[in-house]
């Protein structure tokens, strides 16, 4: 297994960008992510991005974003 290492940078505000604007991103790369607002649950969530079905895919749940 890979060691791992854990680092603390203080805290980053970030403002979550829309599911249009997530859609919106030019050429995005397997495994990118981002933070949005997913409109199915109108809640603030982290979403990959999946080359293989070039979808973007909600983290916690593994559904598509919707």
């Amino acid at each position: 297994m890979a060691e791992r290492q854990i680092m603390s940078f203080g805290s980053i505000r970030l403002t979550p960008k829309t599911m249009a604007q997530v859609n919106a991103i030019s050429n995005p790369v397997d495994g990118q992510v981002a933070f949005c607002t997913d409109d199915s649950t109108s809640t603030r969530c982290i979403v990959f991005y999946d080359s293989a079905n070039a979808a973007w895919y909600v983290t916690e749940t593994g559904s598509a974003m919707a």
